[in-house]
């Protein structure tokens, strides 16, 4: 639909709403003859006479009265659309494409996730759950606008980093343990505990990322998931060396420990993004939000 027509439609409503030609050019900021003119086009366009005219101003006629809410429904939906064009340009409207690692995902993601939806209903997300290296070759390949990985010494340059957090590795242990209440321990204390570890690529990336790459317990037994581990924890069956973003999602009859040890293990939590290309307002807004689910 042509601007002019969005314009005789605005005149139109306007002399109704005013019932005024006068009045309805002094709101508008025209003059009389020149809104007489656009209704006057509206009612060439359309070949029917829209407005009576007589000495106490003007009415709808019966064509009229059929078109006004029409003319409604028309300037509304041009407003609304206007509004998401000014988004889309100024970043605030929009689609943002996350990608992070696993515990990232239980721990930071779904609370700036869910305050960047509140602050902006209109924008619409998606999510890849995958490990650091996956998630680097998705932003180089701006598969994703952004990700949280865990920061190291093989991090690939061309990225831009915001860090978020360090984050310290627990230990996971039952409510029956001898240990339960305490609130931290020296990893020595419970070298001859057996652990539930993950599998070996899992539990050496977890290890190697926290600065433990060089631990080994003695005795382990092997479970895949998060889910399946503190089930064996709970359980009394051992215990498990976890991240602080699972604990998020901690469930009953598992408690966690810290490590007081002089050099207590931790991992650098880190946002990235393309250094090839400028974020958008949505990308920044994101970061400043998962910075701000870290610190909680």
């Amino acid at each position: 639909m042509s601007s002019m027509r969005i314009l005789w439609f605005q005149v139109f409503r306007e002399a109704v709403r005013c019932g005024s030609l006068g009045e309805a050019a002094r709101t508008l900021g025209y003059t009389q003859s020149a809104v007489s003119r656009h209704i006057a086009a509206l009612e060439a366009d359309y070949g029917i006479p829209l407005l009576e005219r007589g000495p106490a101003g003007v009415r709808p006629t019966p064509y009229g009265e059929r078109l006004l809410p029409h003319a409604d429904a028309i300037l509304a939906h041009d407003d609304q659309l206007r509004r998401e064009f000014d988004g889309v340009r100024n970043g605030a409207l929009g689609h943002i494409t996350v990608g992070a690692f696993p515990t990232a995902v239980a721990g930071i993601i779904p609370a700036a996730l869910g305050a960047l939806q509140r602050d902006r209903p209109d924008t619409t997300l998606s999510l890849i759950e995958a490990t650091t290296p996956a998630l680097i070759e998705h932003v180089h390949g701006r598969d994703l606008d952004v990700a949280v990985v865990t920061d190291g010494p093989g991090l690939p340059a061309g990225l831009d980093r915001t860090h978020l957090l360090d984050e310290h590795l627990l230990v996971a242990v039952g409510r029956s343990h001898r240990f339960a209440r305490r609130r931290s321990i020296l990893l020595r204390d419970v070298i001859g505990d057996t652990f539930i570890t993950g599998s070996d690529t899992d539990e050496n990336a977890l290890l190697r990322a926290h600065r433990l790459d060089d631990f080994r317990p003695p005795s382990q037994i092997v479970v895949a998931d998060w889910i399946g581990k503190f089930a064996c924890v709970a359980a009394g069956i051992g215990i498990a060396l976890v991240p602080q973003l699972v604990t998020r999602a901690l469930p009953a009859g598992v408690t966690v420990l810290k490590l007081r040890d002089e050099n207590a293990p931790y991992r650098r939590v880190i946002a990235i993004t393309d250094a090839s290309r400028a974020p958008s307002e949505l990308t920044a807004m994101f970061i400043r939000l998962a910075k701000q689910a870290a610190r909680r």
